[in-house]
């Protein structure tokens, strides 16, 4: 038997296909062609890449245990990512897998499950839908993108009938309101894709169990009413006042007070700490409303606090 790698692990680009003018997928493998850890649906991989940067990236099936494969949106406001990535990376590039980690599961039992995807939010739902399918639970996905090239990433999937589509450029729109006016008891809805697809669901069915969310981008900016903040970390016995317009996670990294990080917009879960003390104020992609409304973790890339200060587990 080949034994799984073990992270991190260095791999090098395979192969990177177009998907029209704003998504590539790639292939990575490792560079002694061995089998790569399992993973499980709905994970994704952290990769640091050649530029100094480190990102998440949803997994998605591919025909090798050697092989894994992640798709990649060209951001308008990319800070280097997507940007080297879409315009630099060839095949031959090295880039090193981190971690895996999965804060997106499929929930072990359910009757029927509705995917709402935006973009390249589909990506998590193709490694889930082999799974409900091999569950015999029934589906539906929707499918909202820019451009009908883009639907090529559905593969074979794209002609089920439980798969819907909506395309900008066939002036077709989504109707979220009618989708999760029709969410029955029995359904569990996953909704992956840009702020404001969330943030429309979330106002339909606000803290509805039946809800699950991941986003892909930065969900909140900076509010207004923002201000000082002390953080007190337990552990170490350090504290830092945190300003309007500054991280938790900066300021923490300015007194030496390392946490891991990657995604740095409250998508990836990397950063999640415990909060021993105060509430914080929730602004990620990440968690549910419950483990919100529990206020015993907090993504610190992202997130403030709802009180004057803060207690971490650090």
């Amino acid at each position: 038997m080949i034994a799984d790698h073990v992270l991190p692990v260095p791999l090098t680009i395979v192969d990177v296909r177009d998907y029209g003018k704003r998504i590539k997928v790639f292939d990575l493998a490792a560079q002694s062609g061995e089998r790569l850890p399992a993973w499980q649906p709905g994970s994704h991989v952290d990769l640091s890449l050649p530029i100094g940067i480190r990102r998440s990236y949803s997994l998605v099936p591919s025909s090798s245990e050697s092989v894994w494969r992640i798709g990649v949106l060209k951001e308008d406001d990319s800070r280097g990512a997507s940007r080297w990535l879409h315009e630099q990376a060839l095949v031959g590039d090295r880039v090193v897998a981190e971690d895996v980690r999965n804060n997106f599961d499929l929930h072990p039992a359910v009757d029927e499950v509705v995917f709402v995807a935006g973009g390249i939010g589909l990506t998590p739902f193709l490694s889930m839908l082999p799974a409900v399918d091999a569950a015999r639970v029934p589906w539906q996905l929707h499918v909202a993108m820019a451009h009908t090239e883009e639907l090529a990433l559905l593969g074979d999937w794209g002609l089920r009938p439980e798969v819907h589509t909506y395309c900008d450029d066939r002036s077709q729109r989504m109707d979220i309101p009618r989708l999760t006016a029709a969410l029955r008891p029995d359904q569990l809805l996953y909704v992956c894709g840009p702020a404001r697809m969330l943030e429309a669901v979330r106002g339909l069915l606000p803290a509805d169990p039946r809800v699950r969310f991941e986003a892909f981008g930065a969900e909140v900016s900076e509010s207004e009413t923002d201000t000082v903040i002390r953080i007190d970390c337990a552990r170490s016995g350090v504290s830092v006042d945190v300003p309007a317009g500054r991280s938790v996670l900066a300021a923490l990294r300015d007194i030496g007070v390392e946490v891991p990080s990657s995604c740095e917009e409250g998508v990836c879960g990397s950063c999640e700490t415990a909060v021993l003390d105060g509430v914080p104020d929730h602004r990620d992609g990440i968690l549910s409303s419950e483990e919100r409304e529990a206020g015993e973790t907090m993504m610190i890339c992202v997130s403030r606090a709802l009180t004057p200060y803060l207690t971490l587990d650090l």
